[in-house]
């Protein structure tokens, strides 16, 4: 399970956001390869504003990145 929130922008509002399975893995993937912040994992939205994503940790883990997530370096994102 990967549980994140987006803080939005002007124009989007933030969400909270859960996914399971398959979404949540390939999701979980391509939030790590975003360019990361001390708030989250940033990305500009089709309308020009930066967004900042931050993952929820798990209940009872202790390390940032789930197992099943591996980095796979920097890869643009273009929303």
């Amino acid at each position: 399970m990967l549980k994140f929130t987006d803080s939005g922008c002007a124009k989007h509002h933030p969400q909270h956001i859960t996914l399971t399975g398959l979404a949540a893995a390939l999701v979980g993937r391509l939030i790590l390869n975003l360019p990361p912040t001390e708030a989250g994992h940033t990305y500009i939205c089709e309308l020009g504003h930066t967004h900042c994503l931050t993952l929820q940790l798990r209940e009872g883990n202790v390390t940032s990145t789930p197992p099943r997530f591996g980095f796979t370096g920097n890869t643009a994102l273009n929303h």
